[in-house]
């Protein structure tokens, strides 16, 4: 170190400003390098950010889950039909059917569907709205076309209204269904044979002994009583008869067994015969006078005329039923 002695005066002021300067600036430069940080963030003004609210990890309410699309159809249904409004709970039960995806949704809506249409179908028919129902029922057959059940119901409420023929092509359409097929295969054969299904006549009897007697019309003029024979091939009646009614007994004559052996007895071509409504015409009879035994009647309802028919006698209900036959003999 300099001896500060030998400087002048203002030599010395000088000395000692650079002494000074080196040690502030050696002070300087180690308090840099030992406190940075410190010496930065007092130079450097921070800058305050309002402070934000903090969003809680759990809300305090959790939202209610809202009913699927089916749920809220099968809730509304329910309440249609609580308020007898079927109708409504029809047509929002098929829209539910759409939105069913699992097998319990689409039980649900087969037992819910089913019950309200039935209500709705009893609600029309005590209003007598009966094409209502056929509105009803082709309507879902129309919106649910897998729903068998319904097509059956169509057809049997077309039948019930004597509309057979609107009553087939829906039946034709389930035929052979696995479940349903068979009983429309049986509803078809009624109205494609309704010679089978629904008789022509049913002609009320009367009894003699074991056997039955029945009414009938000579040409829509003379009513008589005629003994049911069925082994008798051509019908009998009574010469008297026929002669009131202006027939001549020719020299045509047939055989014919009675209880006195076969006898020739004159044939008569007749212009009709009706029973229960339905006519044969024209007919051949045998003019025959019967016995003692058979005195009360006016004569033999034979096989000439029966054969026109499928026929049936209910012994219990004393009927005689006539049914369209499908194929006619040549008997005459």
């Amino acid at each position: 170190m300099p001896n500060m002695k030998q400087f002048q005066p203002g030599q010395k002021f000088i000395v000692i400003s650079v002494i000074g300067g080196f040690v502030i600036g050696l002070g300087g430069g180690y308090a840099l390098w030992e406190y940075p940080e410190y010496l930065l963030l007092e130079t450097v003004p921070r800058i305050e950010s309002p402070a934000a609210p903090v969003e809680p990890l759990v809300a305090d309410n959790e939202p209610e889950i809202q009913p699927s699309q089916f749920e809220s159809l099968v809730i509304r249904a329910n309440e249609a039909t609580d308020s007898g409004d079927y109708a409504a709970a029809v047509e929002l039960l098929m829209l539910a059917e759409l939105s069913a995806v699992v097998a319990k949704e689409m039980e649900a809506v087969d037992y819910l569907l089913g019950k309200a249409v039935n209500l709705r179908v009893s609600q029309l028919r005590q209003a007598q709205k009966l094409a209502e129902i056929d509105t009803l029922y082709e309507s879902v057959t129309l919106a649910m076309p897998e729903r068998a059940e319904f097509y059956l119901r169509l057809a049997e409420h077309r039948m019930d209204m004597d509309n057979d023929q609107g009553a087939l092509p829906v039946l034709a359409q389930i035929e052979n269904h696995h479940q349903w097929g068979g009983r429309a295969r049986e509803l078809i054969a009624m109205i494609t044979a309704p010679e089978l299904a629904m008789p022509l006549a049913n002609v009320p009897l009367s009894r003699s002994r074991n056997q039955f007697v029945v009414t009938a019309s000579l040409d829509g003029q003379r009513e008589v009583r005629l003994l049911i024979d069925t082994g008798a091939s051509v019908t009998i009646v009574t010469p008297a008869i026929l002669e009131s009614l202006g027939y001549v007994l020719g020299s045509r004559t047939g055989k014919f067994a009675t209880a006195n052996g076969e006898v020739d007895a004159p044939l008569v071509g007749i212009q009709s015969l009706t029973v229960g409504g339905q006519v044969v015409s024209p007919i051949t009879v045998g003019a025959i006078s019967l016995s003692r035994r058979t005195a009360s009647f006016d004569g033999l309802l034979g096989m000439n005329f029966l054969q026109k028919f499928e026929f049936s006698l209910d012994q219990q209900r004393s009927v005689l039923e006539l049914h369209f036959r499908r194929y006619e003999g040549d008997v005459q």
